[in-house]
């Protein structure tokens, strides 16, 4: 069972990645190419190996956006057939039901954000209904299906835990990333920030309309686990 302890490696990216906040989303059964093409992204993409070429190169196509109102989002490939979509600098493309509102029917879709100034957001969608959702960095509630709680028990790091030496919150992002793969079943491996592929492409705004706001209660979890959650100090 993933926890937030598989995710530390993300630590060295907080200050220059990450340094200005991100936003990322893991959609199931959904390949990069088809996440880019259901959200209506231009066809002027750009290929970038790994997360500091991405960071560089989504600042130069924000720049450079001539298209009117416009995000620039990354995507990449990871377990099976799902997809992880990206957005470094400020965004939050991904928590956003009106821009994420096509990919949200027939796929589960787990995002998460935090920015500069510690707004921050955990969703999860299944079938075109919102789950749950709660803040990551915050005292907020769980809204949504209550068994949530106990997968943030499960992962540790987030703000609702005490694994982290009651440090709430000191390692929500590694916790965000390892709630995703327990909901989704898909990792996201140290070697794609490191030197993985990503398209870069520009997504228009317009149009966007509000999105559903319904909770509903998912099917199953997948992978059930029979494994307790760790206890202790979060040094690693």
């Amino acid at each position: 069972m993933p926890t937030y302890r598989d995710y530390l490696w993300l630590q060295q990216y907080f200050d220059t990645s990450f340094a200005f906040g991100y936003c990322a989303a893991v959609i199931s059964d959904c390949t990069p190419a088809q996440v880019l093409s259901i959200l209506g992204a231009e066809s002027s993409h750009s290929e970038v190996a790994g997360i500091a070429e991405l960071a560089q190169v989504e600042i130069e196509l924000v720049e450079q956006s001539v298209s009117g109102p416009s995000a620039v989002v990354a995507v990449a490939r990871l377990d099976g057939k799902s997809t992880l979509l990206i957005q470094l600098n400020g965004g939050s493309f991904a928590v956003s039901v009106a821009l994420m509102r096509p990919l949200l029917p027939d796929h589960e879709v787990v995002s998460h954000y935090l920015s500069t100034n510690a707004d921050s957001q955990f969703i999860w969608w299944s079938n075109g209904e919102r789950v749950a959702d709660f803040e990551l960095v915050g005292i907020g509630p769980v809204i949504g299906d209550e068994r949530v709680v106990d997968l943030i028990s499960e992962v540790g790091g987030i703000g609702i835990d005490d694994d982290a030496q009651n440090q709430l919150a000191k390692y929500a992002v590694q916790g965000a990333f390892a709630l995703a793969e327990r909901i989704t079943g898909a990792s996201v491996p140290a070697a794609l920030f490191e030197a993985g592929r990503f398209t870069v492409a520009a997504v228009t705004r317009a149009g966007a309309g509000a999105g559903a706001t319904s909770v509903s209660t998912p099917k199953s979890f997948p992978k059930e686990t029979a494994v307790p959650a760790e206890q202790g100090s979060a040094t690693p």
